[in-house]
């Protein structure tokens, strides 16, 4: 009895470390660009790498203009195969901080992604402004 709780104490722990730490895997890594939103207010490009750090950019192949660090807080996966993060960000450039839910589709080809400062959100809301929705991207 003692041994399958300290078994399953372990791979509790393990697994809670393997999102905050990050699998080489996951499918938020890369680069995320929607051409369509270059040179307008939403940002075009958003780099999500595997060291936790991020940076959106204006212009797709210009410097970033924001970028920082994020930690994965959560993760899952819908009844659709839809994978779901919680993210906990800071804009190193900016020292502002706030949190992210990003929606990954099934085939891992597009994120749509939300976030706020004060709390996760509750849901992603396209009729929510540039500063909180920020749109469809691609893998590219």
């Amino acid at each position: 009895m003692i041994r399958s709780i300290l078994i399953s104490l372990f791979v509790i722990v393990i697994s809670i470390s393997a999102v905050q730490a990050g699998d080489a895997n996951e499918k938020i890594y890369g680069i995320w660009v929607n051409k369509e939103y270059d040179a307008t207010e939403a940002y075009p490009r958003w780099d999500y790498n595997s060291d936790g750090t991020w940076a959106s950019y204006v212009k797709i192949e210009d410097q970033p203009v924001w970028g920082g660090k994020y930690t994965i807080t959560e993760k899952w996966t819908d009844s659709e195969k839809n994978v779901w993060y919680k993210i906990k960000w800071v804009n190193t450039m900016t020292a502002y901080e706030g949190f992210g839910l990003l929606k990954i589709s099934d085939s891992g080809n597009t994120i749509e992604q939300q976030f706020a400062v004060g709390d996760y959100p509750s849901k992603i809301d396209p009729s929510k402004g540039f500063w909180e929705y920020a749109g469809i991207h691609r893998r590219k």
